[in-house]
């Protein structure tokens, strides 16, 4: 979201992306990666995948990463929540809810 606003409150004279496009990074992990993160609070946690094939196709097809070069240069913008913090901050409100 504050990439969002810093691109619809940028300077339009700053911006030099082609179009004004930006991909603006935030959050990317793989599945295995979210799991061993929330194997680190729940040890016993299990799962399963299945993959639809159509759905794997289409999952290749998108960027590993995103840069954040462009996005920091003209509009300030970098992501400050990692994976840790989110698995953490979405755990610790499931257990506030629980309780």
């Amino acid at each position: 979201m504050r990439g969002l606003l810093a691109l619809q409150d940028a300077d339009i004279t700053r911006l030099r992306e082609p179009e004004r496009g930006y991909c603006i990074p935030g959050l990317s992990f793989t599945a295995r990666e979210l799991f061993d993160e929330i194997k680190l609070h729940y040890p016993n946690f299990e799962w399963t995948v299945e993959l639809d094939e159509n759905m794997d196709k289409f999952s290749r097809l998108w960027p590993d990463t995103l840069s954040l070069k462009e996005p920091y240069n003209d509009l300030n913008y970098e992501p400050r929540v990692g994976l840790r913090e989110m698995v953490f901050k979405v755990i610790m409100a499931h257990k506030d809810r629980m309780l």
